[in-house]
């Protein structure tokens, strides 16, 4: 027997199986669009916030960054990656001047889509006040995320509900009138789909933020190729 090609082989096997097992571990993709009236930033992470990782935010004040004329005027397209287990959590506020809602389409690179939808997400209204009450606000400066650890007691204190609807964006909502009136606007957001709702935020006399949360149905990519035992009880090889 040469024992060289067989050692050669094993080493072979050990590393197609590091490579399998490397791939099999992968995240999903998700590319997220998504706007709000006037404020959001976007995570995920796991059910009880422990550890939420931040995606991104709109601008930091009144104004668009971008085409548009104000924050919520121009959606922002984010792409990032997540476990199947994750949850997506987007922390939404406003400048009191009106009842706000915010609006989004999440697509995945296992082919699923998610949209705004009252019947797929739940919220709850925050302990903490809102963001742009904290200090005083100015039009290039509305208030900043909240933080990591604000964000885990709120999360893990929550009182979960389901969100109210303010119609879809097919150009009908009473929210998308209004957008609409203010910056003359003649189309819907066309970079999201036309039966996403616009998820209505707390009132703005109520002085507080809300957090929105949902889970993806995405299969647990990261399959064990034998029956038994897992992948956990073997030491690591590569």
């Amino acid at each position: 027997m040469d024992l060289k090609k067989l050692f050669s082989g094993v080493l072979l096997a050990v590393g197609i199986g590091c490579i399998g097992i490397s791939e099999a571990t992968a995240g999903v993709l998700v590319t997220a669009t998504l706007t709000a009236d006037n404020h959001y930033g976007l995570f995920y992470g796991n059910e009880d916030g422990s550890e939420l990782n931040f995606v991104g935010r709109n601008e930091l004040g009144y104004y668009s960054d971008g085409a548009g004329t104000f924050n919520w005027s121009e959606p922002e397209t984010w792409t990032f990656t997540i476990d199947p287990e994750d949850y997506l959590y987007v922390v939404v506020w406003d400048d009191r001047s009106l009842d706000e809602a915010w609006l989004g389409q999440f697509e995945t690179s296992t082919e699923k889509t998610l949209l705004t939808n009252p019947d797929t997400w739940e919220y709850t209204v925050s302990l903490n006040p809102n963001p742009f009450i904290r200090q005083k606000s100015h039009k290039q400066f509305e208030g900043d995320v909240p933080g990591a650890a604000e964000l885990y007691q709120e999360i893990t204190n929550a009182l979960w509900a389901r969100p109210l609807s303010r119609g879809i964006n097919d150009g009908t909502s009473t929210v998308w009138a209004r957008w609409r009136e203010e910056q003359n606007l003649q189309a819907v957001f066309e970079n999201i789909a036309e039966e996403a709702h616009f998820l209505n935020t707390t009132t703005r006399v109520q002085q507080f933020y809300t957090i929105f949360r949902t889970q993806f149905e995405i299969p647990d990519v990261r399959r064990n190729p034998f029956d038994e035992p897992r992948y956990g009880v073997y030491p690591r090889t590569c």
